[in-house]
């Protein structure tokens, strides 16, 4: 799910489905369905995070002999 700092309250109602999220403003990113995210930034009441990628694991160096 795509993730988002919304920057205050909002009541974000679906226009496909019959569904609404109510949302509290937090400085923290928040995950909702893409649907939602848009329709809050689309309205001023968020802005999208950009995803974070996971540290690669180290790989290990390869035990053969030779």
């Amino acid at each position: 799910m795509p993730k988002a700092i919304f920057h205050r309250d909002a009541e974000i109602r679906s226009k496909t489905r019959n569904v609404a999220w109510s949302i509290k403003a937090s400085p923290d990113p928040q995950s909702f369905p893409r649907e939602c995210i848009e329709l809050a930034v689309a309205s001023g009441a968020a802005e999208i995070v950009a995803p974070t990628r996971k540290k690669e694991s180290v790989e290990t160096p390869d035990k053969t002999d030779g």
